[in-house]
């Protein structure tokens, strides 16, 4: 009589229940290990930026500029975001000094000032030192009551100031001073009128993220494309300058 030959258990697949609990337990340590990297990158670079280098606000027609007074605007590209960053204070509006209103002060002049970062005082600490508001105060001490309104935005165009500009006469300004220019003939990719401000809604939400933010820079960079210049042009060619002036 043969002895028979224990046979080879079969192994057992995972049922059902099994692959979720692998799954969730994926997911879960991808989304601590994401998370902590989160907060290591938001310790470490709490002023962490969007790919930019040598002044070039854009490449391959996509708005690439941020700092972190600036959020995104799908019309004008950015504005600034509400809040006090050092001495610097930016009202409910989205523009340098205290809130604006609609309503005119009998008897006061209202002075509107357009414009880039000369205008806003990038470089000011004090709200009150910035040109526009040091008008008002020269022109009050004269027997000249006058208010003035700050709708200078660093980076700013005359492209830009000039889609600006509707909004500007809403506040009923008895004048409306503008200086632009610096920015008009930086290097991009593509002129501001050719440029898309707009982005996915998807990519929106990711740059809420520092971890995003900061992988994004670096592969840029070593990528070598990180401001890179592929089709040179002004950001507002010539005539088209002159055109915003005189609009």
């Amino acid at each position: 009589m043969t002895a028979k030959t224990p046979s080879t258990p079969i192994p057992k697949r995972p049922g059902l229940g099994g692959w979720r609990a692998s799954l969730a337990l994926s997911v879960g340590s991808l989304v601590v290990f994401f998370g902590l990297f989160e907060l290591a990158v938001r310790v470490a670079s709490p002023d962490l930026s969007l790919p930019q280098s040598q002044q070039y606000f854009r490449f391959t027609q996509s708005f690439e500029f941020e700092l972190p007074h600036h959020q995104r605007d799908p019309r004008l590209g950015w504005r600034l975001k509400p809040g006090t960053y050092g001495n610097m204070h930016i009202n409910s509006e989205g523009f340098r000094g205290p809130e604006y209103t609609r309503q005119r002060v009998a008897g006061t002049r209202r002075v509107a000032h357009l414009g880039d970062s000369c205008t806003m005082g990038f470089t000011i600490a004090d709200d009150e030192a910035v040109y526009g508001a040091r008008l008002a105060t020269v022109l009050s001490k004269r027997s000249l009551p006058t208010e003035t309104l700050n709708f200078g935005v660093d980076g700013y165009s005359s492209h830009q100031g000039r889609l600006l500009m509707n909004e500007v006469l809403e506040y009923a300004p008895d004048f409306v001073t503008f200086y632009f220019g610096y920015n008009d003939h930086h290097y991009s990719n593509a002129t501001d009128a050719q440029t898309r401000f707009s982005s996915p809604a998807f990519r929106r939400v990711l740059e809420h993220s520092h971890a995003y933010r900061f992988l994004r820079r670096h592969l840029l960079r070593l990528a070598r494309r990180e401001g890179r210049l592929e089709n040179p042009q002004r950001r507002v060619p010539l005539d088209a300058f002159e055109d915003n002036l005189r609009a």
